[in-house]
């Protein structure tokens, strides 16, 4: 187990959703630190949310996490941005992807966070207002090891 488990794993996961939020004009956003959803800006949004870190033991103690990539679009008829960005997430957090692990404080890549168990797509929610949102729950175990091969 390393210092700063947690952080390191929230960074991490807001650089990975940053990273794709940027190409696509959205903005990222911590969930578990944000205002009503309703006073958010009006733009398209990747979110971290529900995020858990834990010790397992298997042998050997193992660090794992869970988290909800969340996902909002605005404006969207038929929830058709929305869909394609949910799939897409989806698809980068099936079992045996991989995100990279950074250290918080120097923003080095340190590991990786391998993705195991179940991936599921969450139903959507309406907000009430002209945003609708979806997440993509998943688990991955973290690994310091950088060049982790999955058989």
């Amino acid at each position: 187990m390393t210092p700063n488990s947690y952080r390191n794993v929230q960074a991490s996961l807001l650089r990975w959703l940053n990273d794709r939020a940027v190409p696509l004009g959205a903005t990222t956003v911590n969930m578990e630190a944000a205002e009503d959803l309703d006073d958010w800006p009006d733009t398209d949004m990747f979110a971290l949310d529900a995020l858990t870190v834990r010790t397992e033991r298997r042998g050997e103690p193992l660090e794992v996490c869970s988290a909800v990539m969340m996902v909002a679009t605005q404006d969207d008829p038929n929830n058709m941005r929305l869909a394609a960005r949910v799939s897409d997430l989806y698809d980068a957090l099936k079992p045996e992807q991989t995100l990279p692990l950074y250290d918080v404080n120097t923003g080095e890549k340190i590991g990786l966070l391998v993705c195991y168990g179940q991936t599921q797509i969450m139903p959507v929610v309406r907000t009430g207002g002209k945003k609708r949102l979806q997440g993509v729950q998943f688990t991955a175990g973290v690994s310091l090891v950088d060049d982790l091969v999955i058989s």
